[in-house]
């Protein structure tokens, strides 16, 4: 199994398709951000516990993959990846996503099931193209009212939490 991606990974200008799933990388090389024209990126079902902050220069990436690792934190510069359009973070450790994460305007599925979330930034209603959000298995109590802002969210999974509220105006949703 692949423990390390090598450095020299920055060297390939042209990748556009990057799979290391199933490996046993616990961490990312800082130079990733040389990958400016990948578009597809599997990091799944690895032991990853962070992504480093240069994770912004990979930004023609359309579906990032981060499911089954150990992620306790998405750095801040995620928002850089401007041109995202799938994002999967399911089976993680994540007990909050950055409020950048409502800079990704083309972002259209979110698979953040199976986490450790206790809220969502209101900035996610900035996320007007999405239309999958799966945020089931995790501690919410309650969804930020704006939600509502989600015109064209057409899959809404919230199964298994701790609901106590809804806000008023995410109950006409």
């Amino acid at each position: 199994y692949l423990t390390l991606l090598p450095v020299e990974i920055r060297h390939l200008h042209q990748l556009q398709i990057l799979d290391v799933s199933n490996n046993n990388l616990t961490q990312l090389p800082t130079t990733i951000d040389g990958l400016q024209q990948l578009q597809q990126c599997n990091l799944s079902h690895n032991n990853l516990t962070s992504i480093p902050s240069q994770i912004e220069g990979v930004t023609n990436v359309l579906e990032l993959h981060l499911e089954y690792n150990h992620l306790t934190q998405l750095p801040i510069t995620i928002s850089q990846l401007s041109q995202l359009q799938e994002l999967y973070l399911s089976h993680n450790n994540l007990s909050q996503l950055p409020s950048t994460i409502g800079q990704l305007i083309y972002l259209r599925q979110l698979n953040l099931f199976h986490n450790l979330l206790a809220s969502l930034p209101p900035e996610i209603g900035q996320l007007q193209s999405l239309y999958h959000l799966d945020v089931g298995h995790n501690l919410l109590t309650t969804l930020p009212a704006e939600i509502i802002y989600l015109q064209n969210l057409c899959l809404l999974s919230i199964q298994d939490n701790p609901w106590t509220i809804f806000h008023p105006v995410v109950q006409r949703f």
